[in-house]
């Protein structure tokens, strides 16, 4: 049987405030649904704050994490 990806993309705009609150949030979603896989793409969108930053720390401690900047 197959173990369905589920994806969640995610745009960024000087986000570095509620940052930590999304992260959270989306992991405790993902532990939730153990039984599925997900990946979460951050896109950020020019982010004239820490936002890439923080994209970029949480990506390289998390495989589910990726990034794209625009």
């Amino acid at each position: 049987m197959l173990n369905p990806k589920i994806s969640f993309v995610v745009p960024l705009y000087n986000e570095q405030e509620s940052f930590s609150v999304l992260i959270e949030r989306l992991n405790k979603l993902m532990e939730s649904c153990a039984s599925l896989t997900f990946e979460v793409v951050m896109v950020n969108d020019g982010s004239k704050d820490r936002t890439a930053v923080l994209m970029q720390v949480n990506a390289l401690n998390d495989e589910r994490y990726h990034c794209v900047f625009l």
